[in-house]
């Protein structure tokens, strides 16, 4: 407490005093002490985060002119940089990617929120590789920055080396490679002629869906209605199908840039109808169709019927 003349004045009475900060991100501080009579001032408990920066705390009290004050967190002192890249083999595809993490850390290794703003120099080891930005700034109170990698079209391996004024460098690997696809088509094992169906395929890399990927799809024994050309979020694609022949075989190639081309097929078979079994008749131990049965005691039939005839009209001539 102070007089009026800005010299410390004991208080007449206890004073409560209320406490506020204007950045709970870095420390809070109790809400409110008492000055007891008889006194000058009281203390109150700051509880830091591990969060840096400033934060200004009011103090005011009933009858009293408020009163503020400055206060600054300072975590550790950087120590040194390192980078970490996930995941660590990319495809060759042109496109950049946000696979680069740069972080401050204190000379124990640990991570520590940065005291000040750094900017990191970033460097790759071979152009003909990939490039990354020539620098990326960690923001003070903050302990990384992410950056992107901008793989070329050749496979290769190169280290991207980080570095800023005073801190220790550090680099990490990142391998640019022509990625396998996998191509998997899911289609009915049977279908009847003429009938239509949905035919599915999935393009996958590394057990990740591949999105954007180009399909070829050739079709024997069949009628192709509609189908799609790119795989979608989840790597897939339908094609939909009439089954025209006894075997229709779907033959389906996935490419896309930065991937080594695949191709994958699926055969169908036409369900035909079985033709209605003959009955049959067991004649010693013999199966015999009831129709070749029935033929033969006709004949049988029509040979007494024309020998009966033949004996009665010579009998009458007789």
């Amino acid at each position: 407490m102070l007089d009026v003349k800005g010299a410390p004045a004991k208080a007449a009475e206890d004073i409560q005093v209320y406490i506020s900060t204007s950045n709970v991100e870095v420390g809070e501080v109790e809400e409110a002490a008492t000055i007891r009579r008889g006194e000058y001032y009281t203390f109150l408990d700051f509880r830091a985060k591990p969060k840096v920066g400033e934060a200004v705390i009011a103090a005011a009290a009933r009858g009293l002119e408020a009163a503020t004050a400055k206060l600054e967190v300072e975590g550790p002192t950087p120590s040194k940089l390192s980078v970490y890249v996930a995941p660590p083999v990319i495809p060759a595809d042109g496109k950049p990617k946000n696979v680069i993490a740069v972080q401050v850390q204190a000379e124990n290794g640990a991570p520590i929120a940065s005291n000040r703003e750094i900017h990191v120099h970033l460097t790759t080891s071979s152009t003909m590789v990939g490039s990354v930005p020539a620098v990326v700034t960690i923001a003070k109170g903050e302990s990384h920055a992410v950056a992107p990698f901008i793989p070329a079209l050749l496979p290769g391996i190169v280290n991207v080396t980080a570095s800023a004024h005073g801190l220790e460098p550090a680099d990490a690997a990142i391998e640019v490679a022509v990625l396998p696809l996998n191509v998997t088509v899911e289609a009915p094992s049977a279908a009847r002629i003429n009938q239509t169906y949905t035919v599915s395929v999935t393009v996958t890399a590394d057990g990740f869906p591949v999105q954007g990927a180009a399909l070829k799809w050739t079709v024997t024994g069949g009628e192709i209605l509609a189908g799609e050309n790119l795989t979608d979020v989840n790597g897939n694609a339908q094609l939909t199908l009439k089954q025209k022949s006894e075997t229709l075989k779907i033959t389906v190639q996935a490419a896309k840039l930065g991937y080594a081309t695949a191709v994958a097929s699926k055969s169908v078979t036409a369900i035909v109808p079985k033709p209605p079994s003959t009955p049959t008749l067991n004649i010693l131990g013999f199966e015999i169709p009831l129709l070749t049965v029935m033929t033969i005691i006709a004949v049988i039939v029509a040979a007494m019927l024309c020998t009966y005839t033949y004996l009665k009209r010579k009998a009458r001539k007789t």
